[in-house]
């Protein structure tokens, strides 16, 4: 059910092939039943472009940047690794 309520309310704003790319890869956890996304990030942006799909798995985010990885310690379900 809140599952549900997530992809009812989720807002498609931003149109970018960085976007699409986030999207579908969160998308195609979900469909082969993947148990974890694994993305590398410089500062953040790719982790917060997944997370903003609300992946039904979690999302580990791998940075050389320390600060970034306190950052996206706030994203939906990331956890961050340097």
């Amino acid at each position: 059910m809140y599952r549900s309520l997530i992809e009812a309310s989720r807002d498609d704003v931003e149109s970018s092939p960085s976007h699409a790319v986030a999207a579908a890869g969160a998308d195609l956890a979900a469909k082969i039943g993947a148990k974890v996304i694994i993305g590398f990030t410089a500062g953040g942006t790719t982790a917060a472009r997944i997370s903003r799909s609300r992946p039904p798995v979690p999302n580990l985010a791998l940075t050389p940047d320390e600060k970034a990885a306190r950052r996206m310690c706030l994203l939906w379900g990331a956890q961050c690794r340097v």
